[in-house]
């Protein structure tokens, strides 16, 4: 019986931290990406992210995340919503990992949106819309 208590244990503490490891693994990618709109802008920009004006649904960052953590063998779905970067693993308990968007990438993410939904043609730098 102790052995059976150990051995789970040990799967329990497994699980929790290849959760961890995934999810600092999705932080360090999104704080890589700037630390202002502008430059997450710009570092999306570079890697040729496209930009849709079209695809109200999908930002950028949220096109990243998904070729980039989508193509991560641990990861089975991922959903980006404002605020949330959501990975579903192939886990049985416990699948679903939640890490919060760094503010710069929120920022950027809501200036996007803006621009597409109201008609502005450009967003500088600093955030303010042209």
């Amino acid at each position: 019986m102790t052995f059976r208590l150990q051995r789970d244990a040990a799967g329990v503490k497994a699980l929790f931290s290849e959760r961890a490891v995934l999810r600092e693994d999705a932080a360090r990618l999104l704080d890589e990406l700037g630390a202002t709109p502008g430059e997450v802008s710009y570092s999306l920009y570079v890697m040729r992210v496209p930009a849709r004006p079209g695809d109200t649904d999908a930002s950028p960052a949220a096109a990243y995340l998904r070729a980039v953590v989508g193509a991560d063998s641990r990861v089975e779905a991922i959903a980006v919503t404002k605020r949330w970067l959501v990975m579903r693993t192939g886990r049985r308990w416990r699948s679903t990992v939640r890490v919060r968007l760094p503010r710069p990438v929120r920022q950027f993410t809501t200036a996007v949106e803006r621009t597409r939904s109201g008609g502005v043609t450009e967003v500088r730098v600093d955030g303010e819309q042209v």
